[in-house]
């Protein structure tokens, strides 16, 4: 499953090179080698207007990449479920699938299911991602292949109906007719797809864990210092009472002489803005002769 994989993805890629070869008259094997919307397009059109390729050889290409290969995804998702959940999934796989965007689109499935693989294939939505993403969650194999294969069959007949119009329109000489049919396609399709990844990035939102500094789990965050003006002023505050001088007196000098001689408050360095509030001014030192016992 994971050689098919990785072919799913490098055969389209090979496949560049060749698109001005094969493209008009060989898009059968463009569709089978790149199997997108915008050759199921053109050989829709070519169907109508050279009466070749066939739907049904049409279809025979698309199959093969776009439906079969798409499931091997979903099998490496499901294989590797454990590994991608405890985050010890293999770097290539850790590459193609983000683990945030692995966790939306798991969101995604689990809240509107089997539907989002339908609209997904109508949309210009991978379906690798979104089958790996099934694959590692909870959904259910059976339920979701069935739709994915709806959702390629529905999005295989949309796209060669609206190539069969557009060369419809075009061989009736309404060119501009075919131009603006492609391009309201083309805008449906877009608002399609922004709204399932609105969806999505809404979802996710929800299921975000809350930030640590948010709930108080996590370190607490530096903010302005606030200081105790109380506890600011303590040991600078003068005799402004009595029983301030006696308790001053014990603790510093152990006699009422050393305290009778002990000289008022000193001055400090002046304090740094920001880091106390307004300074309060103190009572004036008591008179030399007042007691202090």
């Amino acid at each position: 499953m994971v050689a098919i994989a990785g072919l799913r993805y490098a055969i389209p890629l090979v496949a560049v090179p060749l698109i001005p070869v094969l493209v008009p008259d060989h898009v059968v094997w463009m569709v089978l080698l790149r199997p997108t919307k915008e050759f199921l397009l053109i050989g829709g059109a070519q169907y109508r207007i050279a009466g070749a390729p066939t739907i049904w050889l049409l279809l025979a290409a698309f199959l093969p990449l776009m439906l079969f290969a798409v499931w091997s995804f979903f099998a490496v998702g499901r294989i590797y479920r454990v590994a991608l959940a405890a985050g010890e999934a293999p770097t290539w796989l850790r590459r193609a699938l983000p683990p945030r965007q692995l966790a939306v689109a798991q969101a995604v499935l689990a809240s509107r299911g089997p539907t989002i693989a339908v609209l997904g294939r109508l949309a210009a939505l991978p379906p690798t991602a979104l089958a790996a993403a099934a694959g590692a969650s909870e959904v259910d194999a059976r339920r979701y292949l069935g739709a994915d294969a709806l959702g390629a069959v529905l999005s295989f007949a949309v796209m060669v109906a609206a190539g069969y119009q557009a060369g419809r329109a075009w061989e009736e000489g309404v060119g501009w007719l075919t131009v603006v049919g492609v391009v309201l396609f083309v805008g449906v399709l877009t608002l399609l797809t922004r709204w399932i990844r609105a969806e999505a990035r809404a979802r996710h939102a929800i299921d975000d864990p809350p930030d640590p500094a948010e709930d108080g789990s996590g370190p607490p965050v530096a903010g302005p210092r606030v200081v105790d003006e109380d506890a600011a002023d303590a040991p600078g505050d003068g005799a402004g009472s009595p029983g301030d001088a006696a308790g001053a007196s014990e603790v510093g000098a152990g006699s009422p002489g050393d305290a009778a001689g002990a000289p008022g408050p000193v001055a400090g360095p002046p304090e740094p803005e920001g880091l106390a509030g307004p300074r309060v001014p103190e009572d004036p030192p008591d008179p030399p002769g007042r007691s202090l016992g």
